[in-house]
């Protein structure tokens, strides 16, 4: 009988520990490293628009508000896809923009939603090389992006 040697690692961005955070109008599930890590908040003038996450790891979450009037896949276009390589996926519904693809060796997925008055979105930035770890939170996180029924409030 021959025994196998199984060599196994433990992915140092676990993800066993999840959490809620509110910040530019919106809820969403995040791991607890996010919350761990350095939060900025998204200031422009007097108003708060959202925040910034930068846990100890190659990812970077912002949840934030916007007062641009555009249909939110437009305010994407013009924003956080202006800095794209690659654009590989995309979802253009009126109340609901998604852009996902490569910015030099990363992988971005950017999302809004749309009320009456301003767009809500997160932009997720993460080490392309890390894919296989980091693509099952950035899923979970806009599921719950997607899912979230504040509604801007």
């Amino acid at each position: 009988m021959a025994t196998a040697v199984v060599a196994c690692s433990v992915s140092s961005a676990t993800a066993d520990e999840w959490t809620t955070t509110q910040s530019g109008g919106s809820t969403i599930e995040v791991p607890q490293f996010f919350i761990d890590g350095p939060i900025s908040a998204l200031i422009w003038g007097d108003k708060d628009f959202g925040s910034v996450y930068v846990p100890d790891h190659p990812i970077t979450l912002r949840q934030y508000r916007t007062e641009s009037d555009a249909r939110p896949y437009v305010y994407l276009t013009e924003t956080v896809a202006a800095q794209a390589r690659e654009i590989t996926y995309e979802v253009d519904k009126d109340h609901l923009g998604v852009i996902s693809g490569f910015a030099d060796n990363q992988i971005f997925y950017a999302a809004c939603r749309r009320d009456e008055a301003e767009n809500w979105c997160i932009d997720i930035f993460y080490d392309a090389a890390r894919k296989s770890e980091f693509s099952p939170i950035v899923d979970r996180i806009a599921l719950s992006f997607i899912n979230d029924k504040t509604g801007g409030s």
